[in-house]
């Protein structure tokens, strides 16, 4: 899967860049940020626990390490998608002030 695309790139609505850009706003947004910082924090942290005298330690590390970092890229995504959606919208009302 690639993440490093935005996600719904040319599938959101100038309204629904709006709902995000209202998400941000939301007391509830930085309660979602912590959620998202959290689960990277305990993939990591479980990573780090894998003990090296494991019959089978390179097959559990590589398999805690793809999960760590398929974690990492979901929330990196769902962040880098939401900034720039955000500043999408952002510029298209900039635009329309500006037009108007």
């Amino acid at each position: 899967m690639n993440l490093t695309k935005k996600l719904l790139s040319e599938n959101l609505t100038q309204t629904e860049r709006l709902y995000l850009k209202g998400l941000s706003y939301h007391d509830g947004f930085p309660v979602l940020q912590k959620m998202m910082d959290e689960a990277c924090r305990n993939a990591t942290e479980e990573v780090m626990k894998v003990d090296p005298r494991e019959a089978n330690y390179k097959e559990i590390l590589a398999a805690t390490q793809a999960n760590a970092r398929a974690i990492h890229e979901f929330c990196e995504a769902i962040r880098k998608s939401f900034n720039a959606h955000v500043a999408n919208a952002e510029a298209v009302e900039k635009k329309e002030k500006r037009d108007n």
